[in-house]
């Protein structure tokens, strides 16, 4: 059945030939051309590469002038509110899977963060099967080199990695979906590897239970191992902090990370930093990391203040 220019496929079926993981294919191919252009227009992507022995792989240069910035709605309201100071900067709305004006919204809402140099988005920890598919819908609308990131919390989305068919590539921009695992969690080198067969994009979440009492070189030293035995894992590593008398120990761990050689990417190009205070962005900007993780408009604007004075930029789309 059909809601307005949205194909809607019920898991477990087939349509056209197709099993329902392809559904969000489907979606993206009855999305109004409208919204595909305007995709297209803001899309942006780098020629300039290096070759990386260890991988065989052709990596991006690693452009430490360049910051971007990524949206954690996780400590947020997942509704707008009628209420300027309380409306978040994104949210999803409930019916996107099913709603052609809901994915206008969305593609609205996009543009807007990418207009403030924000290339990716930190989703809330699913509560309901609608968010599952909401989140395939708005995989289909953002524009390439945009990210969404969402947490694996569930039994439901373990099997979902399992099941999921085998399409890895070397293409970063196929998928811009990339599972949250926790590096504290016991079974996590289980959850990466069976990831990585399944082709997903993966991020290596790094909070305080894992380094408030750790050792940094020990630390920095385990999460190479591991980006080394699961050839592929880890697009990002997203070093978090919610508590600000952590945060000397979350640079020095950050610090450590960077010195480490690993296949493909460096360490350095893969870190999403949590915007914790204006001494943390400024160390680590300085050290090469260009990626930090924000909440609102405040740390969009610490960070940009940073960039500028050391002469870096926010990579802003129109």
């Amino acid at each position: 059945m059909s809601f307005g220019c949205l194909s809607i496929i019920i898991p477990g079926t087939r349509v056209l030939g197709r099993p329902a993981h392809h559904y969000h294919k489907i979606i993206q191919s009855t999305v109004s051309p409208t919204i595909r252009r305007r995709q297209l227009s803001s899309s942006s992507s780098s020629s300039e590469t290096y070759y990386d022995s260890q991988s065989g792989l052709h990596i991006p240069i690693h452009k430490e002038q360049e910051i971007r910035l990524f949206l954690d709605t996780t400590k947020r309201k997942t509704t707008a509110s009628s209420t300027n100071d309380d409306t978040p900067l994104f949210a999803i709305p409930q019916h996107l899977y099913k709603s052609s004006e809901e994915a206008y919204e969305v593609t609205d809402q996009v543009q807007s963060l990418l207009a403030k140099g924000i290339h990716g988005v930190i989703l809330p920890p699913f509560q309901f099967p609608r968010d599952h598919r909401n989140k395939k819908a708005l995989s289909t609308l953002v524009p390439s080199g945009f990210r969404v990131l969402y947490h694996h919390h569930s039994r439901e989305e373990t099997a979902a990695l399992q099941q999921q068919p085998q399409t890895a590539t070397n293409d970063d921009d196929d998928d811009p979906c990339s599972v949250v695992l926790s590096f504290h969690k016991d079974n996590v080198l289980n959850h990466l590897e069976k990831a990585v067969q399944n082709g997903s994009h993966t991020t290596l979440h790094m909070q305080e239970g894992t380094y408030s009492d750790k050792d940094a070189i020990t630390l920095a030293n385990n999460v190479a191992s591991m980006i080394d035995t699961i050839g592929g894992c880890c697009d990002f590593l997203w070093l978090s902090c919610s508590q600000t008398q952590h945060a000397e120990k979350l640079v020095e761990v950050c610090e450590e990370l960077i010195y480490l050689d690993v296949a493909g990417p460096t360490i350095k190009s893969r870190i999403l930093m949590d915007v914790v205070n204006v001494d943390v962005v400024e160390d680590v900007m300085f050290a090469g990391v260009n990626k930090f993780v924000v909440q609102d408009e405040n740390q969009i604007d610490m960070v940009k203040a940073t960039a500028a004075s050391q002469g870096k930029q926010i990579i802003i789309h129109e």
